[in-house]
């Protein structure tokens, strides 16, 4: 007899729709503030490329081709300029993406803990308690990892179309199954 592959729908309990709206409402959603500021940092970031881009022709059309000296110093200064408008709004955009998924997975970590304990020694019977703490501690390091972040901030912000295939999707369903399995 063969197994019938098991295809999720909108009214399967551990559908990735279903638990990732549950991620969203029980951990992320508090952080909506601290997305929508660090996907504020993330577009600085992102625009100063394109600046950059239209920097390089006053570079090469006055300092190199026309011999202009004076304006390798407005140019360079810009140019510069610009490097460190992404350098401080790329450590601003990590520090908050990495603050939302240390909450989150803190605030996780307390369900699952209080959770755990209610069970019944039976549970513990069938469930080896090192497997259990290993089984924990890595899926709470795969939620506090700051992708996880980056890819709720993508799925929700940027370029719909485009996230889940650039994003990857294994992290974010991992935690999603981190909520399955523990039914948090």
């Amino acid at each position: 007899m063969r197994a019938v592959p098991h295809t999720p729908n909108q009214s399967d309990p551990y559908s990735s729709r279903v638990l990732f709206g549950r991620l969203w409402r029980g951990y992320l959603a508090d952080h909506k503030g601290t997305m929508a500021l660090a996907l504020i940092f993330m577009m600085i970031e992102g625009s100063t490329l394109a600046i950059l881009s239209y920097m390089l022709e006053p570079l090469f059309d006055r300092v190199f081709v026309g011999g202009e000296t004076q304006a390798i110093w407005w140019v360079g200064g810009a140019i510069f300029g610009l490097f460190l408008t992404r350098a401080v709004t790329l450590v601003i955009n990590r520090s908050l993406l990495t603050r939302i998924s240390l909450k989150s997975s803190t605030a996780m970590q307390i369900d699952l803990l209080r959770h755990i304990l209610t069970l019944d020694g039976r549970f513990f019977q069938d469930n080896p308690p090192g497997a259990l703490i290993e089984r924990w501690r890595h899926e709470a390091m795969i939620v506090s990892s700051e992708r996880l972040a980056e890819e709720v901030a993508g799925h929700g912000f940027v370029d719909v179309h485009v996230a889940p295939s650039a994003l990857g999707r294994d992290l974010l369903d991992s935690a999603c199954a981190v909520l399955a399995r523990h039914r948090l």
